[in-house]
C-alpha cells in the first residue's frame, strides 16, 4: 500500500445524515460531492466556520465546521 499518513494530520467525521461538499467556503457555491454521516474526512484549512476537507481518494471541498466531530 502506498497510503502516506502526515504526522500532524486532523480527521474528523461527519455528524449530519448528509452533507453537501463545496466548491468554495460559501453557501452559493456549488456542490462537488454528498457525504455520509460516519464519512472519515482530512481537515485541511479553517475559514470562519468553514473548514476544506480531503477524503483519501483525493476529492476535496468546503463544509461548514458544525457537520464535523
Amino acid at each position: 500500500s502506498n497510503i502516506h499518513v502526515a504526522k500532524n494530520r486532523v480527521e474528523a467525521v461527519v455528524l449530519s445524515s448528509s452533507i453537501n461538499v463545496l466548491s468554495e467556503p460559501n453557501e452559493n457555491s456549488t456542490d462537488i460531492f454528498l457525504l455520509h454521516e460516519g464519512a472519515k474526512v482530512v481537515l485541511d484549512e479553517q475559514r470562519g466556520e468553514w473548514v476544506k476537507i480531503s477524503l483519501p481518494d483525493g476529492k476535496a471541498g468546503w463544509v461548514r465546521q458544525a457537520y464535523l466531530g
